[in-house]
């Protein structure tokens, strides 16, 4: 058994995984695993949002009372959270060329957040963000 599955099958009150999943139709919405993802041509309609509501409905009967929302300042995870938690990011890799890359990446978005730029001092961890979701997706 391999790591996911051992996750998604574990159900007790310190820890669980799920994959939650919002359909339109018959078309897949939305997914929430450990990173939620939506499809691009439901984006007017919030399908993570609508997500996340139906999920913590669900969570009511459920032992588990923290849903993490992720990474980022959103204003929908400031409107769904009542409480916030620090992380920090990075990876661990063999020596290899794209190792290398990735270290090279996470070394410029901690120089770019700790300048005082305000919105574009987020721009490199936003890209990470977003190259690692397109990535996901494939």
């Amino acid at each position: 058994m391999n790591l996911i599955e051992a996750l998604f099958e574990r159900r007790d009150s310190d820890f669980g995984g799920a994959l939650f999943t919002l359909h339109i139709g018959d078309r897949l919405a939305a997914v929430h695993g450990r990173l939620i993802a939506h499809a691009p041509e439901f984006e007017h309609y919030s399908p993570s949002l609508l997500l996340f509501q139906d999920i913590l409905k669900w969570m009511v009967g459920e032992p588990y009372r923290r849903l993490d929302l992720g990474c980022g300042d959103y204003r929908f995870k400031r409107e769904l959270s009542k409480a916030t938690q620090e992380t920090r990011h990075g990876f661990v890799g063999v020596e290899s060329p794209a190792t290398l890359l990735r270290g090279v990446a996470y070394r410029l978005r901690e120089a770019a957040e700790g300048l005082p730029l305000g919105g574009v001092s987020a721009l490199p961890g936003k890209a990470m963000r977003r190259y690692d979701l397109l990535r996901a997706l494939r």
